[in-house]
């Protein structure tokens, strides 16, 4: 699991299932991808290993990939860069790696290095904007939910067309009209705030779209609802956290209208009687 987080000295980082912070290498490189951390360097910076199975939350699962090390064994990128842990962290939490050396950072959401937040409250050397400033985190909402649209607005429009039930129907004719409605705030918000957002759904959307077009019948209903219910739990999580410790003004009002937007859809789906526990979050630990 790699999960975007919130440091109070770093801002916007990538933590691994353990909670523990990953950094990148600036020795390394990312395109092409390779890492250039072996022997007792890899001791120190222990490598991020590849496994057979990987989830996200708040992280781009487009960005990840991976590279053979020297040692023959496989290693995770972000964004092209190979990502490490460092052995001096000895808490969650810890961000004792960042600018070790001027070369060792934390790796940001994006796959950039985390930016130092200053005694101001602004990242430093980050964007200024007459909302307040522009965090790493910040970003990373308004990227990710517009790539949740991406895949989540010709699904809705697939359901339509192909459900079998009308209530599901007409939860894809619903969501469809917000969907593309709120499609054309966050260009907006991101244009008055210069950040680039994608032009197209991750990978793994992409394939949720393609079991879509194949499935038929009540299989179509049941896939839609729980995909569908399933993404907007993750955006609503999103929403909540920006909104909760973002500094920036127009971003905090885009982030509870989405919150909101989120919830009621969340509430249309369930409306159908085919959300399954398997797509729920889990509840948090007591």
């Amino acid at each position: 699991m790699l999960s975007a987080a919130k440091s109070a000295s770093v801002g916007a980082i990538v933590i691994d299932s353990k909670g523990h912070t990953l950094y990148r290498f600036e020795k390394d490189t990312a395109k092409p991808a390779r890492s250039n951390c072996a022997g007792l360097c890899a001791k120190k910076w222990p490598p991020v290993l590849a496994g057979d199975e990987l989830s996200t939350m708040g992280v781009d699962q487009s960005l990840v990939g991976r590279v053979k090390r020297q040692d023959g064994r496989w290693q995770l990128t972000l964004a092209g860069w190979p990502l490490y842990r460092y052995a001096g962290d000895r808490r969650t939490g810890d961000v004792k790696g960042h600018n070790v050396g001027g070369v060792w950072f934390a790796v940001a959401p994006d796959g950039t290095k985390a930016v130092a937040v200053g005694d101001d409250g602004a990242a430093a050397g980050g964007a200024r904007t007459r909302w307040g400033p522009l965090g790493g985190a910040d970003r990373d909402l308004l990227v990710k939910i517009r790539q949740a649209w991406l895949w989540e607005l010709p699904a809705a429009q697939l359901a339509r067309q192909r459900a079998r039930s009308l209530q599901v129907k007409d939860a894809g004719k619903r969501l469809a009209a917000q969907r593309a409605e709120l499609d054309e705030e966050i260009r907006s918000v991101a244009g008055g705030l210069r950040v680039a957002l994608p032009g197209k759904p991750g990978a793994e959307q992409r394939k949720w779209l393609k079991e879509l077009a194949a499935a038929k019948g009540r299989r179509f209903d049941e896939l839609f609802v729980n995909r569908m219910r399933a993404a907007q739990g993750q955006t609503l999580v999103l929403a909540a956290q920006v909104r909760a410790s973002t500094r920036n003004s127009l971003i905090r009002e885009f982030a509870q209208r989405a919150a909101d937007t989120t919830m009621k859809q969340m509430a249309l789906l369930e409306t159908t009687g085919l959300v399954e526990d398997s797509a729920l979050a889990p509840q948090p630990a007591q």
